[in-house]
Formats: structure tokens, C-alpha cells, sequence
């Protein structure tokens, strides 16, 4: 069985070595698609691992507390984004609940309005302005590059804002002490944030894009209410944040009459950039198929030709005793010696795309053993799935007849 398996091979090689440009062009539409799925994955946990380290970063004590009104098709659209909340639960009374429920406890609400901001040179720019307390610089692990982080009791309207946004407003001049309006409000920048390695975190907010402001500020922007769309806690200790979660929850659900709120910790906490980029990853691996499918039936159709051209020799095997289970095998065998060429060299390839991308993006793709498993039996699959009509097609040829076509 073993030296039939291994002429098996040796044909095939063979057979592929003399058509050495059909070959090559064959293999390229399955290296393509392999690459391009290689590369979608690990990216995809890279952006996963990014925001994995985020929440490690605050010593994994931190919890979010977010409203649990939002639509499903909201939801899908886009489950990182903080502007799904059309409707937020969430109250500025609730605050004070969360921090009367343990010493210690730190927290940062968020609340986002989008909007343009002006300079008194008439510069402007479309920017995320965020609403929340002192405690967000600690909760959400953003260091600054410069000046100082927002203050309840500072005497002016303070704003702390990402280093590009900086850039935007301001160009190459230093940004602190400058000011800048939104709807009638003037605001003064005192500080400015380090830019991020990665704009993707827990919070759906991009920093760097970012004006810092105070919740009662941005309440006066928003024509007195709050609409809070996030609300961070972290505690001491993992020990302590589980102990206040629970007071929280009952409190929580006594003020707000039932359960419209949703309480998430450790690895949960990065589950919406998750399921965003597991969307995404679906979407994109999805269009990577295509090639994959388009790969496939170029070896279909280089199988059929290579059928048609060993016509005789397929009759003459079968008239010294070959089985047509032994012909399909022949056949199947270098259908998949071609696409697995094509997915070796596609995981070379997407290795190579992969770490590019990343060196122009901010996080770093993660390959993985699953990811390679992956990539293989993708090749695997296509070369059976595509190789098998062909291998059958030679399977059922009459010896008599193959050997009479080609007298």
C-alpha cells in the first residue's frame, strides 16, 4: 500500500514537472486566497491580543457598566461603537450609588457627543468630545505627553486632548494654554495625551481624536442631560472590585426598577471590540473565499485538461490491472499535491502581507497553530473538493475505448 501510495506520488510530481507554467499559474489563485485568509486571522488576533493587554493593564481589576437597551442591529452594526447607546439607561444618579458602594473604588463615566470645534483662527475640525471625571485617565491607562489631566475644581473650562487632534487644531504650536470653542463654550487645553499604539480599546473611543472634558461640561453641551453610554470602575484589588460588584448590581437594580443595565468584568470587558472584529474577520474571510473558489476551479479545469490528455495511459494502466479506485487515487493525490503547494506558499505570503500591515498599523498580527491548521485544510478542501470530479471522470474511462481514442 505504501510503495503504491508513494508511485502515486511520484507520478504526480512527474506530471506536474512537465506543465511547470500550468502549474505555477495554477497554484497562484489557491496561494492568493490562502493568504489572503492568513492574513485576515492574524490580524483579527492581533487586534484581539491588543485589546487583551488594555484591560491587563489596569491589573485586571476593572468592570464596565453599560446600558443593555440597545438593538441587535445596532448591536451588529458595529458592537465596539459607544454611539449605538441611542437611549442610554444610565443616570448621572447612578454614580453616586457606584461610588457610596465600596472605598476605594475609582470611576470614570463616559459620555460622547460629536461635534466641531473652532480656534480663534477660525480652524476647525470634527472631534469626539468625551464628558467624564478625573478618574478616566487611571481607568482607561492613557498617559500624557504634556500638561496635566482634567481637574473638577479647576477655575476654567478644562479640556485634555489626543495628540492628533492637537495637530489639527493647532498644527506644530504648542497646544497647552490655547483654547478652542464648541456650540458657544469656550475651552482651554491643558494637557495633551501620548499617542496610542492602538486607537482600539475597550472603551470604542479613539484618544488620539479625542477632546477630555468634565461630565458637567459636556452636560452643558448637550443641552443639560446626560447621557451616559459607559461607565468604568476599577477597584484595589480583583478581590474588592467582585465584592462592590455586587452591592452595585442590587443597587443598581433597585434605583432603575429592573435590570436595564449590563454589569461586565476581566476578559468580558474587551468582548464588543471582540465581536466586531470577529464580524469583520467573518465578512473578509468571506471575500478571501471567493479567490479560494476561483483557485479551486482553475485546478478543476487544469485536472480535466490532464485527464483528457492521459487518456491513453489511463487505458493502459487499467488493461495491466489497475483498479478505478487506484486511478481516482492518482488523480486525487495530485490535485491535492497542487493545492497544497498553493496553501504553503499562500501561508509564506500571508505571513509576509500580515507583518506589513502591521508595521503600518497599530498592533501587531499574531500567528498562531490554528491559524497555519487553518490555512492547510483550507488547501486540503479545495484541492479534494475540486480534484474529485476530475479523479471520478478517470475513474469510469473505458480501457478499450481510452486505448482506441489514441491508436
Amino acid at each position: 500500500m505504501s510503495l503504491l501510495l508513494f508511485d502515486h506520488i511520484q507520478t504526480a510530481q512527474q506530471s506536474l514537472k512537465r506543465n511547470r507554467l500550468r502549474t505555477a499559474l495554477t497554484t497562484l489563485g489557491i496561494a492568493i486566497g490562502i493568504a489572503s485568509v492568513t492574513t485576515i486571522l492574524a490580524l483579527a488576533q492581533g487586534v484581539t491580543q491588543s485589546v487583551s493587554r488594555q484591560v491587563d493593564a489596569v491589573g485586571g481589576n476593572v468592570a464596565v457598566i453599560r446600558p443593555d437597551a440597545e438593538t441587535s442591529a445596532a448591536r451588529n452594526a458595529n458592537p465596539l461603537s459607544l454611539q449605538q447607546y441611542a437611549t442610554s439607561s444610565l443616570r448621572e444618579s447612578d454614580l453616586k450609588l457606584i461610588r457610596d458602594a465600596a472605598d476605594g473604588l475609582r470611576v470614570a463615566p463616559i459620555m460622547t457627543l460629536e461635534t466641531t470645534l473652532s480656534t480663534r483662527d477660525d480652524d476647525s475640525t470634527v472631534g469626539t468630545i468625551v464628558g467624564t471625571s478625573t478618574d478616566l485617565a487611571e481607568t482607561a491607562d492613557i498617559p500624557l505627553l504634556e500638561g496635566e489631566f482634567i481637574r473638577d475644581a479647576a477655575p476654567i473650562t478644562p479640556a485634555t486632548i489626543g495628540q492628533e487632534l492637537a495637530l489639527d487644531l493647532y498644527g506644530e504650536e504648542n497646544p497647552i494654554g490655547k483654547t478652542f470653542s464648541v456650540r458657544d463654550t469656550s475651552f482651554v487645553v491643558v494637557g495633551t495625551f501620548e499617542r496610542l499604539d492602538s486607537p482600539v480599546n475597550y472603551n470604542g473611543i479613539d484618544f488620539d481624536q479625542t477632546v477630555i472634558v468634565r461630565l458637567s461640561d459636556a452636560k452643558k453641551l448637550n443641552g443639560g442631560q446626560v447621557q451616559l453610554q459607559q461607565i468604568n470602575i476599577v477597584a484595589e484589588s480583583s478581590q474588592d472590585l467582585q465584592a462592590a460588584l455586587g452591592t452595585i448590581e442590587t443597587e443598581l437594580v433597585e434605583a432603575h426598577g429592573g435590570t436595564d443595565f449590563r454589569i461586565v468584568s476581566g476578559e468580558d470587558v474587551a468582548a464588543p471590540t471582540s465581536q466586531l472584529f470577529t464580524l469583520l474577520t467573518r465578512v473578509m474571510i468571506a471575500i478571501a473565499a471567493i479567490s479560494l473558489v476561483v483557485g479551486g476551479i482553475g485546478i478543476m479545469n487544469i485536472m480535466l485538461v490532464s485527464v483528457a490528455e492521459r487518456t491513453r495511459e489511463i487505458g493502459i494502466r487499467k488493461s495491466v490491472g489497475a483498479s478505478s479506485q487506484t486511478i481516482l487515487t492518482q488523480f486525487l493525490i495530485e490535485s491535492l499535491m497542487l493545492s497544497l503547494i498553493g496553501g504553503v506558499l499562500g501561508l509564506l505570503l500571508g505571513v509576509a502581507l500580515a507583518y506589513g500591515l502591521g508595521s503600518v498599523l497599530y498592533f501587531t498580527p499574531v500567528f498562531t497553530g490554528l491559524i497555519v491548521v487553518a490555512g492547510l485544510g483550507l488547501a486540503v478542501l479545495v484541492g479534494a473538493g475540486f480534484g474529485m470530479y476530475p479523479a471520478a471522470r478517470a475513474a469510469r474511462k473505458d480501457p478499450i475505448e481510452s486505448l482506441r481514442q489514441y491508436r
